[in-house]
């Protein structure tokens, strides 16, 4: 928790740390923990999972025989599809009458998982993710979701295994692969967790569960009346602690240096064409004690914004990807990522403070170059300068 606060702390948005420390005060401080590791894993009822797997069936049918858009149903009241990002939004089986039937009949391994008896508050499904879905880390509902599942339903044969991502309550970021028919048991206002590695299959569905204590009567105001004083304070922030950088969207997180999960525990993804590669991970460069070196996060697009404002040329011929980040991050109205076209030179970034300040905009059509790539900053304050080796003194 401590490096999630400092990291809170210098956060620039006032709304947005806000935001951050209310979720440091409800998992760190206010809502209690029923459980060992905050997470589990178990098999549902085989008769559960035959009714579930049956309607996921029928809707996939019907999907087929009437079309898409016609069954598209939306979650108005779960906050959770707000951290869901991309272009394929899911979609949603509308089965009240099954979800409540699962809702009752999983109570029971859940008052056996949790060791608390529990009044049941919601089901949410069935959900169904498609080609691209990203969930951000999140929390969820301080008042109803304290103790939650999420069942495994069904996914397509040729998709990739998508894990669950959460924080457990030993202090480690856990990665877990549901079978159909298991079930994930979780602390979901307590352990921060999402699915931030895009999925790669056609479909992916679950049903959702939540419960909370008998005794249990937390709400949101109490945890905002739990949030430090001081969260105001922008002198706090440690920039030199080289923590990555940490950006709220809605009600997910995400660290924006570390793509294509934009979550840092999970490292980084930085495969591309070789010789390409040898620049940018031998390239780092020294400036003024503070070492820059920078990581790819596109090759062969760019994230050039159609909003005039959302953009900035820094250098219109650069002569070296090299000259381009330290530009980058000698200039203050640019974000963290940037963009280099080998070809042509062209060095721009994101404007900061805007939607596009980590090149996360919706690209503009007929924009995508084959020979530009599109790079994330990352800055280390230590091992740099006179005597360092690997890094060139600017």
């Amino acid at each position: 928790m401590e490096r999630r606060e400092q990291q809170a702390r210098c956060i620039k948005n006032s709304q947005q740390r806000w935001d951050a420390f209310v979720m440091l005060a409800q998992a760190g401080v206010i809502v209690p923990n029923y459980t060992r590791l905050g997470f589990g894993v178990a098999e549902a009822p085989a008769w559960v999972n035959a009714k579930l797997q049956a309607s996921l069936d029928r809707y996939l049918v019907h999907k087929q025989v009437r079309g898409e858009e016609e069954n598209r149903a939306t979650e108005a009241d779960d906050r959770e599809i707000l951290a869901i990002v991309g272009a394929n939004r899911p979609l949603f089986v509308d089965q009240e009458d099954l979800s409540r039937e699962t809702l009752l009949a999983l109570q029971p391994m859940h008052e056996a998982w949790a060791g608390v008896k529990l009044v049941p508050e919601m089901a949410y499904g069935l959900r169904i993710y498609r080609d691209g879905a990203q969930l951000l880390m999140h929390y969820d509902k301080v008042e109803t979701h304290v103790i939650s599942s999420i069942l495994h339903v069904g996914h397509d044969n040729a998709s990739e295994p998508w894990p669950i991502v959460i924080e457990g309550l030993d202090g480690q970021t856990h990665e877990v692969v549901l079978k159909e028919g298991q079930m994930l048991f979780y602390e979901s206002s307590k352990c921060l967790h999402g699915r931030p590695r895009p999925f790669k299959g056609s479909y992916y569905s679950s049903i959702f569960v939540h419960y909370r204590p008998v005794d249990y009567r937390l709400t949101k105001e109490e945890v905002e009346y739990a949030v430090a004083l001081d969260f105001v304070e922008t002198n706090l922030c440690n920039r030199s602690s080289g923590l990555p950088e940490l950006e709220l969207r809605s009600t997910g997180i995400r660290e924006p240096i570390c793509p294509p999960t934009h979550w840092c525990a999970l490292g980084v993804d930085s495969t591309t064409d070789s010789e390409i590669a040898a620049e940018m991970t031998s390239s780092a460069r020294c400036v003024g004690g503070t070492l820059v070196s920078w990581l790819i996060k596109e090759w062969g697009h760019n994230c050039w914004s159609p909003t005039d404002s959302n953009r900035r040329t820094v250098i219109a011929k650069a002569d070296a990807v090299s000259q381009c980040a330290i530009a980058v991050y000698q200039n203050e109205e640019c974000g963290h990522a940037f963009e280099f076209d080998n070809a042509t030179g062209f060095c721009g970034c994101g404007s900061r403070g805007t939607a596009n300040e980590g090149c996360g905009e919706q690209r503009a059509p007929g924009r995508i170059r084959s020979s530009s790539h599109t790079l994330v900053l990352h800055i280390a304050p230590q091992g740099c300068g006179r005597g360092a080796t690997g890094a060139a003194e600017l």
